[in-house]
């Protein structure tokens, strides 16, 4: 999320079912860029081509994130939500507190939230994970090339990991970098298993 909150632009068609298409607000970002602390309030915005396309404004209050925006269902006219998605709270094993929205829908626990006619969790609106239906062989393979497509690389996994993008902030640079060495060893493990069960085969 880029100042406070910058997203994917939704696809319609074949992709409007996948969560990979669709406006998100992740918890965890807000979190780790800063936004998540009583009394920020701003505006989450959605980019295509340098260009916003789509924005929301947000308030983090005591119980919640506080949405106001404009939305329209089916042959409706347009209509104003001012609607606070509660936080609730749970204790991880390993200790200290983490913190969840609860939907409104459904009153799951969820990190992100989608947007549709309201911004609720993935089961509500009907969202899919694009990897859900990848075989596990390749998953790691996937997320790996989607990585490296980021940073301008386009040829294959075995390359140097690439330079550093001219305006890309170093601790995000880093980040995708120790993300791409953690999956170095499931891309390995996936390329020899592909190839016992081709011997296999033979």
């Amino acid at each position: 999320m880029g100042g406070p909150g910058s997203g994917r632009w939704p696809s319609f068609g074949s992709h409007a079912s996948l969560c990979e298409h669709a406006l998100a607000i992740d918890l965890a970002a807000l979190k780790r860029d800063g936004y998540l602390f009583t009394g920020c309030a701003g505006k989450i915005n959605w980019w295509r081509h340098d260009q916003i396309v789509s924005w929301i404004n947000y308030r983090v209050e005591d119980e919640g994130l506080r949405l106001t925006y404009r939305t329209q269902g089916p042959g409706s006219d347009w209509c104003r939500v001012n609607e606070i998605i509660p936080f609730v709270e749970t204790s991880p094993p390993f200790g200290g507190r983490r913190r969840w929205f609860s939907c409104p829908g459904c009153q799951r626990r969820c990190r992100i939230l989608y947007g549709g006619a309201y911004f609720r969790c993935r089961a509500c609106q009907g969202l899919r994970y694009e990897s859900q239906y990848e075989a596990p062989i390749f998953r790691a393979v996937s997320q790996r090339h989607k990585l490296r497509q980021r940073l301008g690389q386009l040829d294959s996994l075995e390359a140097p990991f690439p330079a550093k993008p001219k305006g890309m902030h170093w601790k995000t640079y880093r980040r995708l970098a120790a993300r791409d060495a953690v999956l170095d060893g499931p891309w390995y493990e996936a390329f020899d298993e592909l190839l016992e069960r081709i011997d296999r085969r033979r």
